[in-house]
């Protein structure tokens, strides 16, 4: 959202360079008298005055800035003048300016309002939210207790919609852990004391997705729980402490992204782990039909063997073709048998031995 800036400026033509040159950074209400510039002062928020020393002819513009310092004490403004020595500038800087601009015939004193407007909104800007910042942290602290139990509320709503175990549910004092770890962080725009908080829970059972989830749901929750004691507290925050609750997406974000990346190493040792299963599904399947083959190879074997032994009058030839064919086949099923499995073939190898001699 841009800033505010009100001109105080009865010279139209100055009024209207003034405003072309700052509306592209700022949002620019102009008046040309004291009247409006205390009227928009009392029914609008101004991020900074640009205000005429003779504005009208009928009023001090030290009586105008002395009525604003007064009222207004958290709204800079910049005097401009189209008369104007060192002396006057101390006196206008003293009242309250905090700058003072002589108007000159080249315009450009236009181009240092407009550098000077810029570092003052900025200045303010960050002044405003350390102080908005400072107020929050101390109204979340001192609302620890009733954070907790809204934290927990909506965390046993999520536990009870995605049935998460009450293995996995978390204990009352980790709730307090992060929460005490989150204000650090915003205090100190740092991410660290809550990561590591939230690393501490999961470092022991990396692959454990229910617990992974519910740190998720904690730490998306934190985001909505402070968002919703914030409006209560302050019904137009967002109208000035946007920052501030850009400041602890970041934090919830930037967690989201360390979660993300824990995801994916699940993911990929799931997808690993059902890789091995396949594997280890097709290699047992396999060696039973390889084992099926042996025990029907060996025992044709031995049964053409009882042919030729108890008949001497049988088809010997024929047989013996037979039994050759059976071992030829017990060969390649104990080399697929070799490459596929570890199990011990020596019981088949010397029964080969044995057939062949």
């Amino acid at each position: 959202m841009k800033p505010k800036v009100l001109v105080a400026e009865d010279n139209i033509d100055h009024l209207e360079l003034l405003s072309d040159a700052l509306s592209e950074e700022n949002i620019v209400i102009g008046t040309d008298s004291k009247e409006g510039c205390m009227n928009h002062l009392a029914h609008e928020q101004f991020d900074l005055v640009v205000l005429d020393y003779n504005l009208k002819k009928d009023f001090s513009g030290f009586d105008i800035l002395r009525e604003i310092t007064l009222k207004y004490p958290h709204i800079p403004v910049i005097m401009v003048t189209a008369y104007g020595n060192e002396e006057l500038a101390v006196k206008v800087m003293k009242i309250g300016a905090k700058d003072y601009i002589r108007k000159t015939l080249d315009n450009n004193y236009i181009d240092r309002i407009v550098r000077n407007v810029r570092t003052l909104v900025r200045k303010k800007g960050k002044e405003e939210y350390k102080q908005i910042k400072k107020d929050v942290l101390t109204f979340l602290k001192e609302s620890t207790e009733d954070f907790i139990k809204r934290w927990k509320d909506k965390i046993h709503v999520y536990e009870k919609r995605f049935e998460i175990p009450e293995t996995m549910i978390l204990q009352d004092s980790f709730f307090k852990k992060l929460h005490k770890a989150f204000l650090d962080d915003l205090s100190d725009d740092k991410i660290s004391r809550t990561l590591d908080t939230l690393k501490g829970i999961f470092k022991d059972n990396i692959h454990d997705e229910w617990l992974l989830l519910n740190i998720e749901l904690l730490n998306v929750s934190f985001r909505e729980i402070t968002h919703d004691l914030l409006l209560e507290k302050y019904p137009n925050f967002f109208d000035y402490g946007s920052a501030l609750m850009d400041q602890i997406s970041w934090i919830v974000d930037a967690n989201d992204l360390v979660l993300s990346k824990e995801y994916e190493k699940l993911i990929d040792k799931s997808v690993e782990d059902v890789r091995k299963i396949e594997h280890y599904t097709a290699n047992e399947s396999l060696i039973r039909q390889l084992r099926e083959e042996l025990q029907g190879s060996t025992l044709n074997i031995e049964e053409n063997t009882q042919k030729i032994l108890n008949d001497p009058t049988c088809a010997r030839d024929k047989i013996l073709k037979d039994i050759i064919k059976h071992l030829k086949q017990m060969d390649i099923v104990l080399n697929k048998f070799e490459k596929t499995t570890k199990n011990n073939l020596e019981t088949y190898k010397k029964k080969i031995k044995k057939y062949k001699l």
